[in-house]
């Protein structure tokens, strides 16, 4: 059912032609929508809601209109084809204007511009409903952001053997990165877990299958990445949609055997530098892991190993760092050429390099920035190699 709208004569007491409200009077009465009105005085609360004709001379009516609000009216300005056309009009602080006599269809026109002027204020309305729901989500957003900085840890607690660095920089791309890393306080062992979501809900499935999983490994010499692997797929397969993806590296940082043992899929970039020799990027086994993934585990991919010593460095990089930078090219060409730099001086340029190419520091990246940098500490692979011997 088509709502009623009311059409308002609004002329002063004093104003004397008075002959225009005759003629309007008889157009809009046989318009079913449109009741007519006819009044000396308006009330504010009506300025916006009632289409109001006012005569081109009628200062009076002019003035109080005017003086009423610092916004655009739904005014029609009453005028004849010899008069000027007033600033008001002209400068669209009232809706339009009418000549006089008037015709039918000019009429009615105007009463089509009327209801456009109240679709625009309603979706001005809804606007400032919307504006006003999210500086509350926004103060909302800040009070969770403090509880999780609060509640979380801005960096990795020092390990026995090893210097971590860490950085991240959140990006827009849904889903999300995640890092993390156990020391076996035993062994002084280093487990890292690295993730790239393709989707929030794919990111939360993984982070509660990591929960469950990792609490079962231990980090001894049978322990076998790529089963670790296959088994959080498994506990998450239900929860992958047809264009999800998820990359996934698990690395074992082994002091017994003074080796780096790891298994990885998707798109992340693994670089070795040992002490005083060439950086060197090493491949995971496969692609980003998806639905219906168990032929790909078929293979039986193996786990891979790297032999390290004493002040040897591994750098893992998301794919937002890495193409931020250039390439994997660039990124070994900057490392052979400052060598001198340690973690944080590596991760403090690949944050640069991501921030400088923002219009504004508070902007994001476009994808989840994550870097870190792990180094064995000096002598301590050769000291524990002596503590092994003499036992």
């Amino acid at each position: 059912m088509k709502s009623i709208r009311t059409a308002v004569c609004y002329f002063s007491e004093n104003f004397k032609h008075q002959k225009w409200v005759e003629e309007l009077e008889k157009i809009i009465i046989g318009i079913p929508s449109l009741q007519f009105e006819k009044l000396h005085s308006i009330g504010q609360k009506d300025l916006n809601k009632k289409l109001i004709f006012v005569h081109n001379e009628d200062e009076a009516a002019i003035r109080y209109l005017k003086s009423n609000t610092e916004k655009a009216l739904p005014v029609i300005l009453i005028t004849s084809e010899t008069e000027e056309l007033a600033t008001e009009v002209e400068e669209g602080f009232f809706l339009d204007a009418l000549i006089f006599p008037f015709r039918k269809a000019e009429v009615l026109s105007k009463i089509r511009s009327f209801e456009t002027f109240l679709l625009w204020e309603q979706v001005h309305e809804y606007n400032l409903s919307f504006s006003e729901l999210l500086k509350q989500i926004k103060g909302d957003l800040k009070v969770v952001e403090k509880l999780h900085k609060a509640h979380l840890p801005r960096r990795f607690p020092k390990f026995k053997n090893f210097e971590a660095d860490h950085r991240y920089l959140a990006g827009m791309k849904s889903g999300g990165e995640f890092c993390d890393a156990i020391e076996d306080k035993k062994t002084g062992d280093v487990l890292v877990l690295f993730s790239d979501s393709s989707s929030y809900g794919l990111s939360s499935v993984l982070l509660s299958s990591y929960l469950r999983i990792i609490g079962k490994i231990s980090m001894d010499q049978g322990l076998n990445l790529s089963e670790t692997v296959r088994g959080i797929y498994d506990e998450m397969a239900v929860a992958f949609e047809e264009k999800d993806q998820l990359s996934l590296l698990l690395a074992h940082f082994s002091l017994k055997t003074h080796q780096l043992k790891f298994y990885g899929r998707g798109n992340f970039n693994l670089f070795y530098a040992p002490a005083r020799k060439t950086l060197k990027m090493l491949p995971m086994q496969g692609g980003p892991l998806c639905k219906n993934e168990e032929k790909t585990f078929l293979k039986k991919e193996t786990d891979r190993t790297v032999h390290f010593s004493f002040d040897d460095r591994f750098m893992l990089l998301s794919d937002g760092f890495l193409d931020t930078f250039g390439g994997e090219q660039k990124v070994l060409n900057y490392f052979q050429e400052h060598k001198i730099l340690d973690g944080k001086d590596f991760l403090n340029e690949c944050t640069f390099q991501v921030k400088s190419k923002l219009e504004s520091m508070k902007d994001f990246a476009q994808q989840d920035c994550t870097g870190l940098v792990l180094r064995i500490k000096p002598r301590v692979v050769s000291l524990h190699s002596r503590v092994k011997k003499k036992a």
